[in-house]
Order: C-alpha cells, then sequence, then structure tokens
C-alpha cells in the first residue's frame, strides 16, 4: 500500500500531499475545519501532530475528492500519508483490529 502510494507521489502530473502537514494545507485548514466541525486550533493540532483521527478520515478524503487534484483520494492514500509521516505507524495500522482467542487461551 505504501509502495503504491509513493509510485502515484513521483509519477502524478500535480505532486500529492505526502504528509498530514502538506495534505491539510492542501485542503486549506479552514476548509477541513467547517468539513469536521472542528475548532481551528485543533485543525493547527492535528497539522503539528501529524495525525488526523480515524473517525474524520471519510470526511477528509470527501473533501479531497472535491480537488480536482486529488479526485482519486483514498482512505488507503491516507493511512499511506500517516505511515510516511511516522514511520513507527506502519506496525500500528497493519495490526489486525480484532484478534481471535486461541483456543484454550483464559480457561
Amino acid at each position: 500500500m505504501l509502495l503504491n502510494y509513493t509510485n502515484r507521489v513521483m509519477t502524478a502530473g500535480m505532486p500529492l500531499p505526502t504528509t498530514v502537514a502538506e495534505l491539510i494545507e492542501k485542503l486549506t485548514p479552514a476548509a477541513l475545519g467547517s468539513v469536521l466541525g472542528v475548532s481551528a486550533q485543533g485543525i493547527s493540532n492535528m497539522k503539528q501532530r501529524g495525525a488526523i483521527p480515524p473517525k474524520h478520515w471519510p470526511a477528509v478524503v470527501a473533501l479531497a475528492k472535491q480537488d480536482s487534484d486529488l479526485s482519486a483520494f483514498t482512505v488507503e492514500d491516507l493511512v499511506a500519508i500517516h505511515t510516511i509521516s511516522d514511520p513507527h505507524r506502519q506496525r500500528e495500522f497493519s495490526k489486525p483490529i480484532h484478534q481471535p482467542k486461541r483456543a484454550g487461551a483464559g480457561a
């Protein structure tokens, strides 16, 4: 997934954002705050942390798709941007959401 996004960044006609901060600037903090219902300070905090809470991702992707340069932007691209911004998150995003109990565990 990360390699796919990296290839798209390098071959795109227009530069695609490679960090959360770049994405926020591309979408504009005011527009993003309006769509997410988040204050300017909240958007600034996301930019500084380099992370957008996952609960906002569908709205971020929808806003990005309205931009002609980002019309093919996906949730997978957003995961890639978060991973590029912080390589330690690659492990975080690769963990299964639910881990089934092993047979005999907890008995």
